[in-house]
């Protein structure tokens, strides 16, 4: 399958024998009621005027199951006593039947829901035997199918969260913030899967109009395109707190002064003093220590995703601002040479006088690096789950070139190479590319949930993500 065209940008798919096992865990937590009751008024003739109402209650004596799906409708099967109250007259029956719901999407509630349209009543039985006037029994099946079906009118059966929340991590509150993914389709692909479509209201490819099926192999299925994932990390960069810049202030020390040293001696000073005081003064130099004194700022721009030949590659590129000060430490000696000119190797006789000596730190040299476009580029990025079950992209490494060319030894420009890289890769942050897929816990209830992520595929313009469904109960605080 790929997602493009009119593909949505999100698709989920559940399976049947999932919706049965919520189902299920609904009744069980009694998230929705067991028990309804109320009056329901009848359209009877004249001579029974005076049973031209009833009171009802209706008690479901088992969970409820999706008995079938077809043309976009669900059969719920259900088991339910039912109580009729005719004045003084009470009729208890066994009540077996369908339940006729459209599938749809709540949006306030991020949940798959199934609203009642019609009642189908499959079989009735007294619990006991009674004497009934004879123009009730002919109106029993359908006194029992009209009143079931009023006290489940407007009835909404909960069936699952999907999208569980549509905040994104390290954001700001409020609406604005939430990611705007609003709902585009509710379809029924088969009979035994429903398919939600899901678009970003975001720059991208446009709005999506067409579902697909997944293959669904588990419980649940989520497939993302290269346009929402794109679409999601746009939304996200544009708002995040994170942090997308990093400034840095740094020192390496030098420990081979000398070697140092011999590699700056094309700009030696010791000769200047000879020079103009016709050789009576001369310099000497001791290097105590040298160091690099380096500072600057990162600034990471909006990384771009691609889905292609099955794998994901993630794009960016960092702006680097470098300022470095090569300083050295250094005690200075000032000599008076009574033999001027004379070099030192014909006077046999110690002839230098030190008149001045001091100790002090020089900037040798300026070193700038600013305003470069350094490229990253991760081939092996890979797909999480957060604890928030967002989808999230990590980059487990960057290929890169920062390119620094000082007039320094190599090991030092790749010392500082390597810190800037550590920088950078620290400062790029794991990339929310979904919201939630599944809500951690059904709200009104104890009942939590949790994705099992069983297989996650790489197509050629798409991530399908297949998993299992797992309940649990939320610990009571003592």
């Amino acid at each position: 399958m790929m997602l493009r065209g009119t593909q949505y940008d999100f698709i989920v798919e559940l399976s049947e024998s999932f919706m049965n096992r919520s189902l299920e865990k609904i009744y069980e937590e009694s998230i929705i009621p067991h028990e309804i009751k109320g009056t329901y008024k009848l359209d009877l003739p004249k001579v029974i005027k005076e049973f031209g109402k009833l009171d009802y209650r209706i008690i479901f004596t088992e969970p409820l199951y999706i008995d079938a799906m077809i043309e976009n409708q669900v059969l719920i099967h259900f088991s339910a006593d039912v109580s009729l109250i005719f004045s003084l007259l009470l009729l208890d029956l066994n009540v077996e039947g369908n339940i006729q719901c459209n599938p749809f999407y709540d949006i306030v509630k991020n949940e798959l829901t199934l609203r009642v349209i019609d009642v189908q009543i499959g079989s009735t039985s007294l619990k006991k035997t009674v004497k009934v006037h004879e123009a009730l029994l002919g109106l029993i099946n359908d006194l029992v199918k009209d009143t079931v079906k009023g006290g489940l009118n407007k009835f909404e059966i909960p069936v699952s969260p999907i999208i569980g929340n549509l905040t994104l991590p390290e954001m700001p509150e409020g609406q604005k913030y939430m990611l705007p993914v609003g709902l585009g389709n509710v379809q029924i692909i088969d009979e035994n899967v429903i398919t939600f479509g899901f678009n970003v209201a975001r720059h991208g490819e446009g709005t999506r109009t067409h579902l697909e099926a997944l293959k669904l192999k588990n419980d649940l299925a989520f497939a993302f395109s290269e346009s929402a994932i794109n679409k999601v990390v746009d939304f996200w960069w544009s708002y995040t707190t994170h942090s997308k810049s990093i400034f840095f202030k740094e020192r390496i020390k030098i420990d081979r002064v000398e070697e140092l040293v011999n590699y700056l001696s094309s700009f030696s000073i010791e000769l200047l003093p000879k020079m103009f005081t016709l050789g009576f003064v001369e310099i000497d130099l001791h290097f105590l220590e040298i160091w690099l004194d380096y500072e600057g700022k990162v600034e990471l721009i909006k990384p771009k995703i691609t889905l292609k030949d099955r794998d994901l590659k993630l794009e960016t590129v960092a702006l680097v601002d470098l300022t470095g000060f090569l300083r050295t430490e250094l005690d200075i000696a000032v000599q008076f040479d009574t033999s001027g000119p004379i070099p030192d190797i014909i006077t046999p006789w110690e002839d230098d006088k030190i008149v001045g000596k001091q100790r002090r730190v020089f900037d040798v040299f300026r070193y700038t690096f600013t305003d470069k476009r350094v490229e990253l580029t991760s081939s092996d990025a890979s797909i999480d789950i957060d604890e928030k079950r967002r989808i999230i992209l990590k980059k487990n490494k960057f290929d890169l070139d920062i390119g620094i060319n000082w007039r320094l030894p190599r090991r030092i420009m790749k010392l500082i190479e390597k810190r800037l890289e550590k920088n950078i890769i620290e400062l790029f942050p794991e990339l929310p590319i979904s919201p939630t897929v599944i809500n951690q816990q059904i709200e009104n209830s104890n009942l939590l949930l949790n994705l099992n992520v069983m297989e996650i595929t790489l197509g050629e313009n798409e991530v399908i993500i297949q998993a299992d469904v797992e309940y649990s109960k939320l610990k009571e605080k003592d």
